[in-house]
């Protein structure tokens, strides 16, 4: 008896050591989108600490500002969502949140509500792997995502296996611990300077009705907010779609009206909110900036309606108050971005907190040059001494200091700094420059070997992004954009 009882034990362990493994090799190759490892961070606060819960596409994420939130109203939120979803996977995971959670409003992003099911196989990958393993998780494979997208999608290790040549660091350190800033499921945008577009503003009154079962899921996240006694608003974050969408939309405006939803519509409310296409827009969504105006706008709605409470002071929400300004800093490095000084740029970029300066010089002077008196004042300042010849020139700055520099035909060396991630800089004479930061890959760029230029790379070490990467034509003083 006792052999049996020992060999049962054996069994148990065996199991779930395996178990174990499966759970470690699983998190080692599901790809690392921020949206996986948001959901993660969702899971692991404590239970009913959520009272604004937003759910959607990336529409919701990039524009549903948790720092202002918590902020200005004290308002504890947080965002789960993924790329394009469709409303009935923003139903599941509602109905994942509500497990853990009892928050007092869901916003929905209307969106999602033009579209019942995924057919968008990297969309639906990366939102299913954000579940954990439940029956939810299966009904939304099952219900909510087009059947041709099924293959490999009931386990993330079947769906990312192949990733296993492209492993890095933070992979193997995900299977331990998510190391990903905590922002409460806000996602922004920044490099509104690559990507603009209008946002859309249409007068027309024309309705046009959507699938019947996009409604019918919209039907069901409404009966599940009256069945929790949630209030459920919808909301529109300002982008570019077109007129036929927005058609569909009066035609949602008119259905929610009769329901008794709230419906903030972003897109009318533009002009109101000051929002600016080149500012507020970035890639087709809502950047940073104009995060910051449509959420201000929502707080002060949610507020004045007394749908919600400021929870500042109550000790049990410290976790919102940890992270509360972590954007907000990242926001100063990346307004740089839109600056048109150059002396003022590299004079506020290099006493920039927070910041991997990278200023490299391509060596395209062939003969003795004039350099531009503004330019060689901010260099001389921060006692910068490039000689301008004909030798490539590589200098790295942290905390307003060099912490390496060199001027030779050949570079290639590698860098650590204390506090800073490690840097690897290669050139070759007559090849582009790779920067590499840890985590993180600059590409070589194009030089342009006959005008002497000075490139700057600002990498942002609190988000562990690039934030900016600029040329300056050192004989004329400006940026160069060619």
């Amino acid at each position: 008896m006792a052999h049996k009882i020992k060999r049962l034990y054996k069994g148990i362990i065996f199991v779930i050591l395996i178990g174990v493994l499966l759970w470690k090799m699983d998190r080692l190759f599901v790809i690392k989108a921020p949206e996986i490892l948001m959901m993660d961070e969702f899971n692991s606060l404590d239970r009913n600490t959520v009272d604004l819960l937003c759910v959607g596409s990336s529409h919701a994420y990039t524009s549903f500002n948790t720092e202002v939130f918590w902020n200005d109203y004290g308002i504890p939120s947080f965002c789960i969502s993924g790329p394009s979803q469709p409303v009935g996977l923003s139903y599941y995971f509602m109905k994942h949140a509500l497990k853990s959670q009892k928050p007092k409003v869901i916003m929905l992003e209307a969106s999602c509500m033009l579209s019942a099911y995924s057919d968008y196989d990297y969309g639906s990958m990366v939102s299913l792997a954000s579940l954990p393993y439940s029956t939810v998780r299966q009904k939304a494979l099952e219900e909510a995502v087009v059947s041709s997208s099924w293959e490999n999608m009931e386990w993330n290790i079947l769906c990312f296996h192949n990733r296993w040549k492209e492993l890095t660091k933070e992979d193997y350190q995900y299977m331990f611990k998510n190391t990903r800033p905590e922002t409460k499921g806000f996602n922004p945008w920044w490099n509104y300077t690559d990507y603009t577009d209008s946002i859309a503003v249409y007068n027309t009154n024309d309705k046009e009705k959507p699938g019947q079962e996009s409604i019918e899921y919209v039907d069901k996240i409404n009966d599940l907010c009256d069945k929790n006694g949630i209030k459920l608003v919808v909301y529109l974050a300002a982008h570019m779609i077109d007129e036929g969408t927005y058609k569909q939309l009066n035609w949602y405006r008119e259905y929610l009206e009769e329901k008794e939803i709230d419906f903030i519509d972003g897109i009318q409310l533009s002009e109101q909110l000051g929002l600016d296409a080149e500012i507020d827009n970035c890639n087709g969504h809502m950047s940073y900036w104009g995060s910051l105006k449509l959420s201000k706008y929502i707080g002060k709605y949610l507020t004045e309606k007394d749908y919600i409470v400021d929870r500042h002071g109550d000790q049990r929400y410290d976790a919102w108050e940890e992270n509360a300004h972590y954007y907000e800093k990242t926001a100063q490095m990346y307004s740089l971005v839109n600056s048109k000084d150059v002396s003022q740029y590299l004079e506020s970029v290099l006493e920039m907190d927070g910041a991997v300066v990278i200023l490299e010089y391509n060596g395209a002077a062939q003969q003795d040059i004039e350099i531009n008196n503004d330019l060689l004042n901010v260099l001389e300042r921060k006692d910068i001494g490039i000689d301008f010849s004909s030798l490539p020139y590589v200098q790295v700055r942290f905390r307003d200091s060099a912490v390496y520099e060199i001027q030779s035909e050949t570079i290639s060396q590698r860098v650590r700094m204390n506090g800073a991630p490690a840097v690897r800089i290669n050139r070759e004479p007559g090849r582009g420059m790779s920067i590499f930061i840890e985590y993180d890959r600059i590409n070589s760029m194009q030089q342009n070997n006959s005008i002497p230029l000075l490139r700057v790379y600002v990498y942002n070490n609190v988000s562990g992004e690039m934030a900016d990467v600029r040329a300056v034509d050192v004989v004329e003083g400006r940026f160069y954009d060619n």
